[in-house]
């Protein structure tokens, strides 16, 4: 039997291991914060540390050093976590095929082995010094990260509190109806359907107004990204006041999560509910009651494993989990929202549901797509198919028509059955508000101002169920910022004023670039 190395006796070989599982984590977070709720951090981070310790735990047994298996630990989830980076975009470079780039970075991992053996042969005296340099530089990194992640959040805190005046009502209101507040993402209006993509949801629409609904038929979104439409809408104002050169969408993310209108509902009693998008911007925890499936992938997860060799040893599998993750939070959504009817006292529910935008998993029926083109829209960086190069902008404008409209057509149904099963349940007074953040963007170029079909993008599905059919202060080119102070006022005693109905464009990368565009929305298509 060996004998247990004498470098087993206490010390600090351990720090290296913990901190390097949990730097990659913390190094994403911090880099898109804005996006993400810290308690997305603690799951990965607790994976990763649990495959590193069975690591450490192997080379121990067999060698008996406590240096040693720290240094095989520490390199393995480094090299796991940075390899595919440098190999990745020297073979973009190349402009090699994908199953040229996935068999060469796959001959990659014979490089492997060469942890395990560097951690054999090197002496133990060598190995401490290595470890002792590994902890030092474990400790620095995490530092750093940590730092910046409590500055952005200690900021963030200051700079989300919302006036008590801003939430209050004069006087408790008669009836307390419950609301629906449903957000189909990039679901277009009935005109830019059929004007674009050769689709007829006249049957949807009349459902609509079969059921009692206010369709407001010449809506256009005030803005063009779903954390500035929603942040908004929740918060009845538009945005002002911004640095147009920031980049830091957690300013708006921020009044999703913490809105003017969610909080006077709970002053007045109100239970909050909402569920599980995936998209961490729109996921909001913040409520009485989260609800979605359960062991599914979000973007945070998503973007882990992008990092990582698993990103081109099984793309299909990757991508079939984290597509199957998206089918079953909407499915799931769709389920479960007339459940939520039958709870007791006042309800706001805020179900967004990140269909009919893509990626692309329903058929006309519901059932699964898989297809490369879904798989390349979703993940080449890039959200509109017009910002593809020359060469595959065309075969991928086709492709994005027929998998948006056949996934529409599956969500309009979905949607039918939903809110026939809402108001059969129903036993309060009800509001529904059936609304799109903004439309699709087959025209649409997220990148620059000029070149887009404007209208395709800003015009959107408004619709509106109020209980009591009270609709004389709706209208039919209500635009999200007036939804709920049109309710405010109607229902809880408020006097808002009504703000002019305008829409702005912006940028991807600079989301408070503004440029008023109200007038140009009925411009032609220029293809």
């Amino acid at each position: 039997m060996k004998n247990i190395n004498h470098n087993t006796k206490f010390n600090w070989f351990f720090i290296n291991v913990i901190l390097f599982a949990a730097y990659p984590v913390l190094y994403v977070f911090e880099f898109n914060q804005q996006y993400l709720n810290v308690h997305d951090i603690f799951l990965p981070i607790l994976i990763i540390e649990i495959f590193i310790w069975i690591i450490w735990v192997t080379v121990f047994i067999f060698y008996r050093s406590v240096y040693r298996a720290s240094f095989v630990a520490s390199l393995s989830v480094v090299w796991f976590f940075t390899h595919y980076f440098p190999f990745n975009t020297i073979l973009n470079s190349l402009f090699v095929t994908n199953q040229v780039k996935e068999l060469i970075i796959l001959s990659t991992y014979a490089l492997f082995p060469l942890i395990f053996f560097l951690g054999i042969y090197i002496s133990d005296k060598k190995l401490r010094a290595v470890n002792n340099f590994l902890n030092i530089t474990a400790v620095i990194l995490c530092i750093f990260s940590i730092y910046s992640i409590v500055s952005y959040q200690v900021k963030a805190g200051l700079n989300s509190k919302l006036p008590v005046e801003a939430v209050q009502t004069e006087e408790m209101p008669e009836v307390l109806p419950d609301i629906y507040y449903i957000i189909p993402d990039a679901h277009a209006r009935s005109d830019i359907l059929e004007e674009l993509y050769d689709i007829d949801n006249s049957d949807f629409i009349n459902f609509l107004k079969d059921r009692g609904f206010y369709l407001a038929e010449k809506s256009y979104t005030n803005y063009p990204q779903t954390i500035l439409s929603l942040s908004s809408s929740l918060n009845m104002e538009y945005h002002e006041g911004y640095d147009r050169k920031s980049r830091d969408a957690g300013l708006v993310i921020r009044k999703i999560h913490d809105n003017i209108f969610q909080k006077k509902l709970e002053a007045l009693g109100y239970k909050t509910y909402s569920f599980a998008t995936g998209a961490s911007a729109t996921e909001k925890k913040n409520v009485d009651y989260y609800l979605g499936p359960k062991g599914t992938f979000n973007d945070f997860h998503k973007v882990l494993l992008r990092m990582t060799p698993l990103s081109n040893i099984s793309i299909r599998l990757i991508n079939y989990t984290i597509f199957n993750s998206h089918r079953s939070r909407i499915l799931y959504t769709f389920e479960n929202l007339p459940e939520v009817v039958k709870e007791d006292g006042p309800k706001f529910v805020i179900a967004h549901i990140v269909s009919p935008h893509f990626p692309f998993v329903f058929d006309q029926n519901g059932r699964e797509v898989l297809n490369e083109v879904s798989f390349i829209l979703h993940n080449s960086g890039y959200t509109s198919p017009c910002e593809s190069n020359k060469d595959e902008r065309e075969y991928n404008q086709k492709k994005y028509s027929d998998y948006y409209g056949d996934q529409l057509i599956f969500i309009d149904k979905a949607l039918q059955i939903t809110i026939d099963k809402i108001l059969i349940n129903a036993t309060r007074p009800s509001i529904i508000i059936l609304q799109a953040d903004h439309g699709p963007s087959l025209y649409y170029n997220y990148n620059k101002y000029n070149g887009s079909y404007l209208k395709e993008r800003f015009a959107i599905l408004n619709a509106y169920y109020f209980f009591d059919k009270k609709y004389d202060d709706l209208y039919q080119s209500i635009s999200p910022v007036n939804t709920f102070r049109v309710i405010s006022n109607q229902y809880f005693g408020d006097s808002l004023e009504l703000l002019p109905d305008k829409s702005y464009n912006t940028l991807k990368a600079f989301p408070y670039a503004f440029i008023d565009i109200t007038d140009n929305l009925e411009d032609k298509l220029l293809k």
